[in-house]
């Protein structure tokens, strides 16, 4: 804020000092800046200043003279990362250290050409880097490193690049871009390298951005690998801030309501032990997992649950029994009709806590190229992942008007379901433990 004080100008030594009220460290400076030869030391002066910056003294009304061309007070601009004195338009050197300055004040800017350009700012000299000072990172790959570095002949990051094709590369840079340092490092994620600089080690909210937009790579054999991020991945919980896995369900729960009325059951499940859903889905790793297409968090799909229940109904025979075909018939429907129930995806109610796992194949050879299972043969680990200690919330509609028919049938259907998850269980790898519920 630009203010107006009258003050009494003290001598000192070579330099004028101001004493103006409140402003008990008014800024220093040259007595050669003004032109003191006609002023009376005993009269006051009227003091124009920006905080401790005097940009203009005057006495009995009128202006002293500046005599100096060497030195001005100007603001600093940016433009476009290079910077000018606002008023004079002059460049500013790009050694010039700016992190620690406020560009809304003003500086005391001496232009001595002879002796290089000096700035000040609340009596304190602007920092100068040195030319071997890195002030600047950027990182570079095989992928990206551009033309012009090697039309430069940068012989140092071309060599180390063509040494090591699968490491990014660390460069630093003096405030002229002149490369400084160069540092080999490898990183498990290949992500554009704006983005790498951008978002660095910090973790996703969203489980599935993090498994599948950040993949997990390491180096085998002299090639890139995707591989689960066994150490980070094991007990994941963080799903974001902003996800609250009661209020999901029962927003889901209302949905139903909406639709069915009173026409549903619901009741929570939880794994016996741990739960893989969608392992055999497409991902860059060998093994997948079915994620929520928004939420990014692990659920059960409807066509899982009415899938397994299906198959539960006619491995007991009811889709053949006379007593129970008609049952059967009007829970999942015929090539003529529908089916009167409705299967929901599960929902987790609590963050599903994720589980790695393992499975070893001991003779790689003999399955993936047809050779003989010898003990010679290194075991090829697949990591996976899994589900364990959540409750997942099950609902079944029925679209029928209400009457004492469907909610017998409804019942049936939830019977059948809950006999479904608690003996054949759901997902893959049943037949090794994996996918049994109990009603909770």
């Amino acid at each position: 804020m630009m203010e107006t004080n009258e003050a009494l100008i003290e001598k000192s030594g070579s330099q004028l000092k101001f004493i103006v009220d409140g402003y008990p460290n008014i800024y220093l400076f040259d007595e050669k800046y003004y032109d003191f030869s006609q002023v009376d030391f005993n009269e006051l002066f009227e003091i124009h200043h920006f905080g401790d910056f005097i940009y203009k003294i005057l006495q009995s009304g009128k202006e002293l003279k500046k005599v100096s061309k060497d030195v001005c007070i100007d603001f600093i601009e940016n433009r476009n990362n290079q910077y000018f004195l606002k008023e004079k338009g002059i460049k500013m050197p790009k050694n010039f250290n700016f992190s620690n300055t406020n560009l809304n004040l003003p500086f005391v800017a001496f232009l001595n050409q002879k002796s290089g350009i000096r700035l000040l700012q609340n009596g304190n000299e602007i920092e100068k880097y040195d030319a071997n000072s890195v002030v600047n990172t950027c990182l570079i790959s095989e992928n990206n490193i551009s033309n012009d570095l090697k039309e430069k002949k940068k012989d140092d990051i071309v060599e180390a690049i063509e040494k090591d094709p699968l490491s990014i590369f660390k460069v630093g840079l003096n405030y002229d871009n002149k490369q400084i340092t160069i540092e080999s490092i490898f990183s498990n994620q290949r992500l554009p390298i704006d983005t790498l600089e951008l978002i660095g080690n910090l973790d996703s909210d969203n489980f599935s951005l993090e498994l599948n937009k950040k993949p997990y790579i390491i180096k085998q054999n002299g090639k890139l690998k995707f591989q689960l991020d066994i150490k980070k991945l094991d007990g994941w919980n963080n799903y974001g801030s902003f996800i609250d896995f009661n209020k999901i369900c029962e927003r889901h729960l209302k949905n139903v309501k909406s639709i069915f009325g009173k026409q549903f059951i619901e009741n929570s499940f939880k794994p016996d032990w741990r739960v893989i859903v969608g392992l055999g889905t497409d991902s860059v790793y060998e093994t997948g997992i079915t994620l929520h297409h928004v939420y990014g968090f692990p659920y059960i799909p409807a066509s899982a649950i009415k899938g397994i229940t299906n198959h539960y109904a006619q491995d007991c025979g009811y889709k053949e029994k006379e007593s129970t075909k008609g049952t059967y018939e009007s829970i999942f429907g015929t090539t003529e009709k529908q089916g009167k129930i409705t299967f929901f995806d599960a929902m987790p109610l609590t963050p599903p806590k994720i589980k790695p796992d393992i499975m070893n194949v001991h003779y790689p050879d003999y399955y993936g190229e047809g050779k003989a299972p010898t003990d010679t043969q290194n075991p090829n680990p697949i990591f996976f992942l899994t589900v364990e200690d959540t409750e997942f919330q099950f609902i079944l509609g029925c679209k029928d008007k209400e009457s004492d028919e469907s909610k017998d049938l409804l019942k049936t259907a939830f019977e059948w379901m809950k006999k479904a998850l608690s003996d054949k269980g759901i997902g893959a790898k049943t037949a090794v433990g994996y996918g049994y519920f109990s009603e909770t």
